[in-house]
């Protein structure tokens, strides 16, 4: 007389599932990872790009937004250039005279923005085109200018993996409320890849009166606070 066949529970369906949706979400998080780093532009301060010039390691900038010959007062504008693989983005405060360029945050150049980074010409010809796709494209994540097909794909990756943590099974490592305060954190973009890879449902061995203590929502509360407000003041 043959065994009976298992039949499939629920759990284990729900199971399947999850383990399915969640490998799905770590290769989409690993595509956006992938594009940040080969289509991302990152910002770099002027001290840079005067350095990769002076070094010969950049000959073609793209200038926007720069005052106009002759004008008094100052403006933002944008550099765009390429080095080690990655582009660039330089943002500089033009201003017409000194006395306008006090107190400001940014890197600044006095007159002309060309005049200005030729003085560091390395060997080459230094080829500088006044182009308005030069300015930043309004789309980013953690500070790098990304195409807005990346950023939606994150956003996306985001709320999904949100979704998971609430309607899906009991995670481990940490409880609901942990993992809901560290993804909803400045660095969810760390974390959400952290909560696909280590939140995997939690496993109650047979006979366990209780559940393994984990990281709590309070914790990672305080955690969160702590950590950003460090990041931000080193801004």
């Amino acid at each position: 007389m043959s065994a009976p066949t298992p039949v499939p529970t629920r759990d284990a369906y729900g199971g399947i599932v999850d383990g399915l949706g969640r490998a799905a979400l770590v290769v989409a998080a690993v595509v956006v990872a992938v594009a940040v780093g080969l289509l991302g532009t990152h910002p770099t301060p002027l001290s840079e790009l005067r350095t990769a010039i002076a070094s010969g390691q950049v000959h073609d900038l793209r200038v926007a937004g720069t005052l106009p010959e002759g004008a008094s007062g100052f403006a933002t504008a944008y550099v765009r250039w390429s080095a080690g693989g990655f582009d660039r983005l330089t943002t500089v405060r033009q201003v017409s005279s000194p006395d306008q360029g006090e107190g400001a945050r940014s890197d600044v150049v006095v007159g002309s923005i060309e005049q200005h980074l030729r003085e560091v010409q390395g060997a080459g010809v230094l080829r500088i085109v006044h182009d308005e796709s030069a300015r930043p494209t309004g789309g980013s994540m953690v500070g790098i200018e990304l195409p807005s097909w990346v950023v939606g794909g994150a956003l996306l990756v985001w709320v999904l993996s949100l979704l998971l943590l609430v309607m899906g099974p009991e995670p481990s490592r940490a409880t609901r409320w942990g993992w809901f305060w560290l993804l909803v954190s400045t660095f969810a973009p760390l974390t959400t890849v952290l909560f696909l890879v280590l939140g995997e449902p939690a496993q109650r061995r047979s006979g366990e009166p209780g559940r393994r203590r984990r990281f709590g929502g309070g914790r990672a509360f305080v955690l969160m606070l702590l950590v950003g407000g460090f990041v931000w003041s080193q801004r």
